[in-house]
Formats: C-alpha cells, structure tokens, sequence
C-alpha cells in the first residue's frame, strides 16, 4: 500500500467506519475514529502525520450536518431530463473536481453529497441541452452570504459541460479584483489550466495538478490579469466550445461581448424576423453571481404619474439591458442568479417585458434555497438569533462607541482621522491573538486575515492605512527591543484572559487554550508574517492568497472593493464603522460570514451597538424569508406564488428604491411566531414605566387564586389567565417606536383580531428565575437576581437603545405544554432527516409552536440581572443600570410571547411584498 495518497486512505477508512458507526454501541464519534485509523495504520501504511491528518477528516466528514435544500418550481411544464442524458455522458469534469475537493481541499463527504446533489437539481431545472428544440429557462439560488454558492456553481457549471453546454459566461460582480478571483477559483476547479501572464512556465493549476486529470478541454477568452476581462480583440478566432467567460457586468464589456456574439462569431446565423444575429446550435449558460446587484432593472417602469399602469415598452436600465441581449442572442438559453440577498430580485416585476429585450429575469421557473452545513457561521450564528442562555456569555461581538475624532459617521474625502482609538487597537491585538492561537491548534498554514472598513472614500482609507501600519509596526519595534516586557503585551495578555479564555471556554465550539507564554511566543510569528494593505482602486495592494502557500497573513484597509463578493481568507478579526441603511448592502458588507472550523470562537466583529442591531434585525429577517421558502416548497407553490414577506425596519430601506418599485407595505400575522423584547429604550423612565406595567399584571394574577411552580427553577406559573389580562399589560407596557417587530400596538391589535375568532382566549403567564430567599419582589412574588442577559458589551450613553440579542432561553416557549407535549415539540425541534440533513430551524419551531392550541398563548416575563460578577462579564443592562441610576423599583423586565397557529391571517405587522405576485 506505500505510495497510496490521503485520498486514496480515507476511501478505504470511510466504509469501515460507516459499519463501526452504525453499532448500536459505537461509543464517540472522535474515540471511534481515532480508534478504527489507528487500527488500520499498519495495514495500510501511512506514517503518523497522514494518521492524524486522516483523524481530523474523518472526524470533520462524521460530525457534519446540512439543512435540507427547499426549492419551488414553476407551474409550466418541464421535463426533468438530467438523469437520462448523464447515463450517456463521461462526468469527467465533475468527477474530477469531486476527486479535487476530497483530496486537496478535504471536504466532509457529506459535504460533497449535498453539493452533488443541489448542482443536479439546479441543472436539471435548467434547458436540456441536447434537445433539438429552442428553450428559455430562468431561476435563482438563494444561497448565504460568504457560504459557499462559488462552489456550489462550480459544481453545476462542470456538470454543465459535461452534458452537453458549450457556452457558459459567468457574470462577475463590478470590480476587476472579484471578477480576477472568480476566474482563478474557476480556472482551478473548471479548466485545470491558466492563461494568466505571470504564470509562464506550469500553466496547470488545480484540477489540472491531479493525476491522470490532466485535459483541457473547455477553454477561456479571459483570463485572471487585471485586465483580462473579454475583448473582441483577443476573442479572434479563438471561439471553438465549449467555452468559459468571466466577465464584469460593465456597459463596455458587455457590449463588446454582445457585439462580438451577434455579428463576429462563426456560430451567429442571420434569422428572419430578428434584426441581428442569432445562436441556434450552441447551448448557453449564464451565471449571474451577486444577481441582486446591477442585474435588477433600475428605470422607472410606469408611464403615468400615479405609478398605476405598467408600460409594457419600458426602457430597461443599460446592464439589466444588455444581460438580457445577451441572452436572447442564444435560442438554447438558461440563466441562474446567485445571491445570498435576495431582497431586489424578488421584486422584480413578473409581468414586465421589453419588445426589444424580452422579459426582465424574474426567475418565473425555479427558486432554489441552497442547504447550509453546520460549520457555516453566518448572521444568525454571529448575532445569536437561535442563542439560548448558555452561550450568552460566548458571544462574539464587541460593541464599540463610534469616536467622531477618528472618522465621523458623516464625513468628507479630505477628512484627516485622529488618533487611533482605543477599541480599533484592541481589535489588533485580537487579531494577533486570535492568529497565535490557531498556530497552536495547528493551523499556522492557514490564511489568516483582518479587516478594517470604517469609511468609503479611498482618500480616507489611505490615511487610515497609514496610521494602522506605523502602529503594526511600533508593535514590533516594542516586542523586539523591549524583551518581553513593552506595554503592548501587557495589554495583549489582559486581553487574553480577561476576553479570550473566558469566550473560548464558555462556548460549546471553544477550541484548545494555552497559557500566555505559549500565545506570547507565537504573536512574533504571527507579525513576522503580517502585511498591511490598502485594497481599494487607488492602490496597488492585492490580497494573492494563492500566492502564499503557507499562509498569508493580511490586515486589510478598504471600502467597497471589500464590501461585496470578495473573500478575505481566514478573516478572524473585523473592525467595522460603515453605516449603511439598505439591508442588502449591511449583509453583503458583513465579509466575515463564513467557514471558520477550528477557530470560530477566537472570531471578533467590532462594530456600533446601533449597527450591531441592525444586523441583528436583518439576521432575523432573512431567516424569516428562508423559513417561508422551505414552508412554500413543502406545500408545493411556485416562484410566481412567492409572496415575500420581509420585515420592514423604521430605519432601513430592504434594497434600494428604484430596484423596489414593485414593493408594497402590507401587514401580516404572528401566526405561529415567537416574539421577544431584545431591545430597550435608553431611558430610567422607559425602564420605571414597563416595570410598573408587570407590576399591575402580577397584582391582578394573584386575585386568580394560588399560583404554581415548575421546573428546576421554580418558575412561577398562572394558568388560564383572560386574555383582557394580557392586553392590559400590552397596553402599559412601552417598546421603542424604532422596533417594529416587538411592536405593543400591533400585538395587542392581533391578540384583539384574533379573539373576535375565540382564539387566543386562554393564556399562561411565568415569571422566570424567581428566588424564594430574596428580598427582591415584584408585588408579592420573590425575584432572583434576574436573568443573565450580557448582550452588548460597551455602553453608549448617548445611544437612544440597548441590546440583550437575546432574551429566551431553550424551551421556555414550550413552558405551558404537558410532557407528552414537549417531547413532541423537541423532537420536533430535534429531528434530522436522513443523511444528517435538518430542516431550517425557524421553519421547525414554527411546527412546534403550532402543537399549541389556537385558543392559548403563552407569555413569558423576565426580569433581567443588572449585576455581574466582574468588569469584563458585565452586560449591557448592569452598566445601563449604573449610568441612568436604576433602583429596585427600576428592574428591567423583558417579555416573551408564543403564539399557536392561527386559522386566520391576521394583519397587524409591517411587511413588504411583491405586488405584482400578490395582485395589487
């Protein structure tokens, strides 16, 4: 067996590992696989290092779980057509790249399995391209941000090629930096083979570095220089398919390529009727990555001043035109959007059509909402949308005061920041913590990055660039010449075990710890290394991660350039300031959503308690809409049904306005919803009013008679509370008017809605973490010290909120339900489908509210600690209650509501909605 590579060994450990596994007594997951390798070794022959490099990727392919993909289909007829045509096709370009993401990138196979199995369903949703007849197909896959959709249209486009696409152009954002690091993921994992200039000696490269892959059958007209987008000059004769186009959606480019496919190529036919050139023979592809962003038509698309009638002739805006003469220059055409923010798209008009540019791209004929693997870390995982009260205290946000002497929220382009401040500082440290601790877990080969992005204009950006590299560099001046003993370390070392150590250790996913003196030691390593760089389109720095095959290690400056689609490898540590008040635009700036397996909890986001909401809201929002897309796709409804419903902020706009034109306000219910005060108003009387409002409600539950305990801790329960109760409290009760979802006004109106259906009458109400030994009371009931609630962990006196990000624990909605029904609800909540895939988590305890009765509502009461044991572990709310000066009679009071099912739709809360979808 000498000489067998890694790819070679796992398949060999995997079947014998699925049998151990499946033994009713297997044991542990990483006991198992350690055991069964090391068993093996001997048999096999692989020295020590491929032993632990085995164990690690075993454990990686066993513990990973992926959400079940949810897709909705057009209501026209299509026949799914790729299984029989790939019994009659060589795979080789996906076999291939499968062989490529196992071996080199090690992959869990489960991993591989689902991208297999989605890059089929998405191509199988496009045209056949065998077929003789002319076909037009249109969808689009909603994937996350920053979570693997390259890969994932990767694996289709290889596919693609395989069976049978000769043309396929992938459209790659507005910057030549994201179309340059398109074309070399897909230069890599597509060709196999490079055309970039530098590179003159092995073009090889990726897949085409893999024994017995070495064939470079599809070719590129553009390559990965900076200026290697397509030109009609260097397309020449060179247009023999299959063919591979990585282009920028720029008028220019896309013009030159139109023109080139209508007039200059040799597949282009003159057709009767049409004014240009045609492409029968030839079947097309296109990729639209970031599809939400200049794809969507901008102009005005009514011909009246009341914005009523649609004018059928409406201009399209210059890319969306040309995107769309591209694709109607191809009789065999299918086009598929890719975008982790859906919002623009889904208001595209699905009416609207130009006589001289078809039908706009609404994706009439599939949505498909790519699954997404456990080890993703995005919105929800960052800003704790699913938390519970354990992993509160291992959050990973470090809310920092914007301090205007550095860069205003609003400034100018000659605008000359102060002094760095205290908190961007600390982000570096972190940063170099952070990068010192994953060389001791083994991963000093891997890319490790940071960013900083507090202003647009490059001007800006440059000095800042400046300030940040002198400072990177007196750091190193002071660990080389003050020998172990210089400020910045003593700073760095109360960092790590005031932050890190108590972070790490406190969280489920906390990795191995060391002693300082062990960081210590690697932190001169980790600076050896370190580049600062201004990445922008006034600088010349790129990142070149694939440069550095030992790890490049970057602190990046930037803007927009690193606002959208690029990816910063390894990115642990992110200072962010930019105000933006488009929900879009806020997610796609958030670059550090992504795989960080082994070093997730060392992760830092510094941002604004007000941007910190804000994407807290968006995180919600969006996990809403996936949660409607996989309910639609069970029920069986089609793109054209998909009435999107997206939360509506006071602050932010969804997209932009003139890529919303089709929007309308609408409201909907809290139909089988879970609703929690997370955020408060900053002020000791908001606090003093919402804690005399559950006063009143306690007085008048204990004239109900005796009230019961339950649970570990005691808490306190009413049973079959009127809900005049709960609408007394609701009405007493103040929630910020810059919150809408948590809305007094509006809940009480749908509690009043639904009871003039004899729903909602009956009501639980418990008080959480009571305390029978305190002298703390409200009324007559004994309170604890309150819930242990960190949220935020800076103070902004002059911020008109605060945030606890979460206020409910795990299975506390379930209080009121008897046992039988609780353990339904967990399993419920619990179950993972076959092949350790799982539904998406909103969706499910949307199925386990609804065990609920439609006639009970559930309402939580809890009051929150203002104390804390230490500086670095007080929350937001004890540091609130030492500035406003809270007392007793003060205590904040957070509630919860769980509502069942409801048989009615009931409209209380603000949503935007398509109104061409909806009929309005």
């Amino acid at each position: 067996m000498i000489g067998l590579g890694f790819e070679d060994y796992k398949q060999s450990l995997l079947p014998i590992l699925k049998v151990k596994l499946a033994e009713p007594a297997a044991g542990e997951l990483n006991a198992v696989v350690e055991a069964v390798v090391t068993k093996y070794q001997l048999v096999l022959e692989f020295n020590d290092e491929m032993k632990e490099k085995l164990i690690e990727n075993l454990r990686t392919s066993f513990n990973t779980t992926v959400s079940l993909p949810s897709v909705l289909r057009g209501s026209g007829y299509h026949l799914s057509w790729l299984n029989s045509v790939k019994e009659n096709k060589d795979l080789k370009h996906w076999n291939r790249y499968k062989y490529y993401l196992r071996s080199m990138k090690m992959w869990p196979e489960l991993v591989i399995d689902s991208l297999d199995e989605t890059s089929d369903e998405i191509l199988d949703l496009c045209g056949d391209p065998t077929s003789g007849e002319p076909f037009d197909r249109r969808g689009l896959v909603m994937g996350y941000v920053q979570s693997g959709k390259t890969a994932n249209f990767t694996g289709v486009i290889n596919k693609a090629f395989d069976v049978g696409y000769q043309v396929v152009i992938v459209l790659a954002g507005l910057h030549n930096n994201l179309r340059s690091q398109t074309q070399i993921r897909l230069d890599e994992e597509v060709i196999g083979f490079t055309m970039k200039r530098q590179q003159v000696r092995d073009r090889f490269v990726g897949v085409g570095l893999l024994n017995g892959y070495q064939f470079t059958d599809v070719k590129s007209l553009t390559n990965s220089d900076n200026n290697g987008d397509f030109s009609i000059s260097k397309a020449g004769s060179m247009f023999s398919p299959p063919i591979l186009l990585v282009v920028k959606k720029n008028k220019t480019v896309l013009t030159n390529l139109l023109n080139y496919l209508q007039k200059k190529s040799p597949y282009a036919v003159k057709k009767e009727g049409v004014a240009h050139k045609v492409v029968k023979e030839l079947p097309l592809l296109i990729i639209d990555d970031e599809a939400d962003q200049a794809t969507v038509n901008t102009t005005d698309i009514y011909e009246d001043n009341d914005n009523t009638i649609i004018n059928p002739e409406y201009d399209p805006s210059t890319i969306n035109k040309l995107i769309r003469d591209i694709f109607h220059t191809f009789e065999k055409r299918s086009y598929v959007g890719y975008t982790a923010t859906p919002f623009a798209n889904m208001f595209i008009d699905r009416d609207s059509q130009s006589k001289d540019h078809g039908d706009d791209l609404f994706p009439r004929d599939f949505i498909y909402g790519l699954p997404k693997p456990n080890s993703y870390a995005g919105p929800a995982e960052y800003f704790n949308v699913y938390d519970n009260e354990e992993e509160q205290q291992g959050a990973l946000v470090r809310t920092v005061i914007h301090e205007e002497d550095f860069v205003p929220i609003k400034h100018k382009k000659d605008r000359i920041p102060g002094d760095i401040p205290i908190s961007l500082i600390e982000s570096i440290y972190a940063y170099l913590i952070g990068t010192a601790l994953r060389r001791l877990r083994g991963q000093e080969k891997k890319h490790s990055s940071m960013l900083v992005h507090v202003t647009r204009y490059t001007e800006v950006q440059n000095r800042v660039y400046r300030k940040i590299n002198d400072y990177v560099e007196s750091i190193k001046d002071a660990i080389r010449y003050a020998r172990g003993n210089s400020e910045q370390e003593r700073d760095m070392q109360s960092l790590y075990e005031s932050d890190f150590m108590t972070t790490s250790n406190s969280r489920p996913d906390g990795g191995e710890m060391f002693n300082w003196e062990a960081v210590k030691k690697e932190i001169p390593n980790v600076l050896l290394k370190l580049r600062v760089k201004e990445i922008n389109g006034k600088s010349s720095d790129v990142l070149e991660y694939e440069e550095h095959k030992d790890g490049h290690y970057v602190l990046a400056i930037g803007g927009d350039k690193l606002s959208r689609g690029l990816t910063l490898d390894g990115l642990i540590v992110s200072y962010y300031l930019r105000t933006t008040d488009k929900y879009d635009t806020l997610m796609q700036m958030g670059r550090w959503f992504g795989y960080r397996e082994g070093y997730f909890d060392l992760c830092r986001i510094y941002t604004t308690s007000e941007l910190s909401d804000w994407f807290y809201h968006i995180a919600v929002a969006t996990e809403e809409l996936r949660g409607q897309l996989e309910d639609m796709s069970e029920t069986g409804q089609t793109p054209e049904q998909y009435a999107l419903e997206i939360s509506v902020h006071p602050d932010m706009d969804i997209t932009s306005p003139n890529k919303m034109r089709t929007g309308r306000v609408r409201h909907t219910s809290y139909s089988a919803s879970l609703v929690q005060t997370t955020v408060f108003e900053n002020k000791k009387e908001a606090f003093r009013s919402n804690f005399v409002a559950t006063e009143n409600l306690i007085k008048r539950l204990g004239g109900l008679g005796e009230s019961t305990t339950k649970g570990s801790n005691d808490n306190i329960y009413w049973e079959n509370v009127k809900s005049t109760f709960i609408l007394s409290f609701l009405e007493q009760y103040h929630t910020p008017s810059f919150i809408s979802r948590v809305d007094t006004r509006s809940l009480k109106q749908y509690i009043e809605s639904c009871n003039e259906l004899n729903e909602l009458k009956n009501w639980t109400v418990v008080i959480i973490n009571p305390g029978q030994e305190s002298a703390r009371k409200i009324d007559d009931v004994k309170l604890n010290s309150g819930v242990k609630r960190k949220g935020q962990t800076n103070y902004d006196m002059s911020s008109q909120s605060l945030s606890i990000k979460i206020l409910t624990s795990e299975g506390h909605e379930y209080a009121d339900f008897s046992a039988e029904e609780q353990k339904e609800a967990k399993a419920i909540v619990d179950h993972v489908e076959e092949g350790n895939k799982k539904k998406h988590k909103a969706n499910l305890h949307a199925k386990a509210r609804s065990i609920r009765k439609e006639t009970n509502g559930l309402l939580l009461l809890y009051p929150i600690e203002t104390k804390s044991a230490s500086t670095y572990d007080e929350g937001v709310m004890a540091k609130a209650a030492k500035y406003l000066g809270l007392t007793e009679n003060d205590l904040p009071i957070g509630f919860a509501i769980s509502f069942p099912r409801s048989k009615i739709a009931h409209s209380t809360r603000a949503v935007l909605v398509n109104k061409s979808i909806i009929g309005e």
